[in-house]
């Protein structure tokens, strides 16, 4: 018996206990250009979708493998809630009622028993610590890993009476909304950053522009006083990243992957931690002003710069320190 049976009227069960558990088709179905949308692990992300790459199948294969009345628990319904269980294991979906998509077995679905688990509250459960730290405990430390179903029956359910998971999801996801719309905005201020940019620097239209002389160089015509460099000669130091395996226990050190280097903000809430030696921390230190590029997949070419208040992190892909900064 555990703090929440014990002082509080919460209640200690497992997952399989009150949630129906199951996951998505296990055939090889055909993919195409268009049709109804066939979502994999990789698809969600933070609690949303990431619709960024997605598979699409027929209309056909959507409504055989994914029928209402099959035996087996495959065709998703509002108020499910997803998990990824395969790759990055651990990351939540509530269904919602316009949603329409196929699901890969990658993907489990837990259909929480309404009477006792309020749906949007087990949501929140999945995400929180006990349940991440259960997870991470019989996946076995990796990143990348597999969870099988009966696996995610055995995880720690603990919640208080109906009424009060209510309150809680209810606060939670006023939070939620009010981080959705910052990141709105903060997007939309990229935007508004990248337009800008794009005038300044490619069309060369920046304040006072219709003054200035444009002269030739090895990249063509430039504004009179400007230089063409290599980025060697303007930085300080140009550096890979630290190599380790990331973890999702607290070790105070932050680890950014390049999966982490995204066109939008970086969510720093995502990103695991490592573990790292006094003597290799001091040399892969992320600084305030410091650059990091992805270097491989599918985020190659993307660029970030630290800011004060996300100093003191590590990096795996590259680092570039401008020697004005250090």
């Amino acid at each position: 018996m555990n703090f929440f049976s014990r002082k509080t009227h919460w209640k200690e069960q497992k997952i399989g206990d009150s949630c129906i558990v199951g996951d998505g088709a296990h055939a090889s179905l055909k993919r195409q250009q268009t049709g109804i949308m066939y979502l994999t692990s990789k698809n969600f992300k933070n609690g949303c979708l990431d619709l960024s790459k997605v598979d699409y199948i027929s209309e056909e294969d959507y409504i055989k493998y994914f029928r209402d009345n099959s035996k087996a628990l495959t065709k998703p319904q509002t108020d499910d809630v997803l998990f990824s269980i395969i790759g990055t294991i651990g990351e939540p979906y509530l269904f919602k009622p316009q949603d329409k998509f196929g699901l890969s077995s990658s993907v489990s679905i837990l259909r929480p028993n309404n009477s006792v688990i309020f749906p949007k509250y087990l949501y929140y459960w999945i995400k929180g610590h006990i349940f991440q730290e259960a997870l991470y405990g019989i996946k076995g430390g990796v990143a990348q890993s597999y969870i099988s179903l009966e696996m995610i029956r055995s995880l720690p359910l603990y919640y208080p009476p109906f009424s009060t998971q209510k309150k809680i999801a209810a606060i939670l996801s006023a939070y939620d909304d009010l981080i959705e719309n910052n990141t709105r905005r903060i997007k939309i201020l990229e935007e508004m950053a990248q337009t800008l940019y794009h005038e300044w620097f490619v069309k060369f239209r920046f304040p006072g522009h219709e003054h200035t002389k444009m002269v030739d160089s090895k990249l063509g015509l430039i504004p009179e006083g400007w230089e063409v460099k290599r980025i060697k000669d303007i930085c300080k130091q140009i550096n890979y990243g630290y190599t380790t395996s990331a973890k999702s226990e607290n070790t105070g050190i932050k680890f950014l992957r390049i999966t982490d280097i995204v066109p939008s903000i970086i969510n720093w809430d995502s990103v695991p931690f490592c573990e790292i030696s006094d003597k290799d921390y001091k040399k892969y230190e992320l600084l305030e002003g410091d650059i990091v590029i992805a270097r491989t997949g599918a985020t190659t070419g993307y660029a970030k710069r630290i800011n004060k208040r996300h100093s003191r992190r590590k990096t795996y892909p590259l680092s570039s320190s401008p020697s004005h900064q250090r």
